[in-house]
């Protein structure tokens, strides 16, 4: 991913004034302008939010609607669930050839670029009883994995088998690691601009409701 968007269109589509919108679909008005519609009836016309294939895109400052689930498009259950989202370029991952040079110096250094030119936003998204036990067991194996860890290299240091259990605790440490960043995330930045934030995660039920 670069400064080019990937291809994306930089400039979300244009809003719609308020006597364009059909009645049948309550809206928020913000500044003469369509904000955000109900779950039905999205179109890139002129909501706020729109699908580009599996992305979701949504104009910044804007409020996703959390009264269905982010995943099923059902019901939601229990209060959203608040993320904040940070997105830099790929280009920025660069500075990390830094390490090879400067050790922990230029990973200092990549962290504090990232930091400054990092993009952020907020969202709460909303999720069903369901998708909401699943994602609370995955997190749960997560950080079973994790802590095992501790136990291990308890017992490397206490066996005479101490590389076989340093090599199980570190196995189950980064697949912990990997169960949370594959199952564990709810939602996560493809693009945030000055703009429009894109989105990963959305369920197919969700995204077609925002559109073919």
């Amino acid at each position: 991913m670069d400064g080019k968007n990937d291809g994306f269109e930089s400039v979300p589509p244009t809003a719609a004034p308020i006597e364009s919108v059909p009645l049948a679909h309550p809206v928020v008005i913000d500044s003469g302008h369509v904000q955000e519609l109900q779950y039905a009836g999205y179109s890139p016309g002129f909501a706020a939010i729109w699908r580009e294939g599996k992305i979701l895109a949504f104009r910044t400052g804007s409020q996703l609607p959390t009264q269905r689930c982010f995943k099923c498009n059902a019901e939601s259950d229990g209060r959203p669930i608040r993320r904040r989202l940070s997105w830099h370029s790929s280009a920025i991952y660069l500075l990390l050839l830094l390490m090879f040079l400067l050790g922990v110096i230029g990973l200092i250094i990549y962290a504090v670029v990232a930091f400054i030119v990092s993009k952020k936003e907020v969202v709460h998204v909303g999720l069903c009883s369901n998708h909401r036990t699943k994602r609370r067991m995955i997190l749960a194996a997560s950080w079973i994995m994790c802590l095992s860890i501790v136990p291990f290299f308890a017992l490397a240091f206490n066996t005479s088998n101490g590389p076989i259990f340093v090599t199980l605790g570190l196995v189950f440490f980064i697949g912990g690691l990997v169960v949370y960043l594959i199952g564990g995330q709810v939602v996560t930045p493809k693009q945030i601009d000055d703009e429009v934030v894109r989105v990963r995660g959305a369920g197919r039920p969700f995204l077609e409701s925002f559109g073919v």
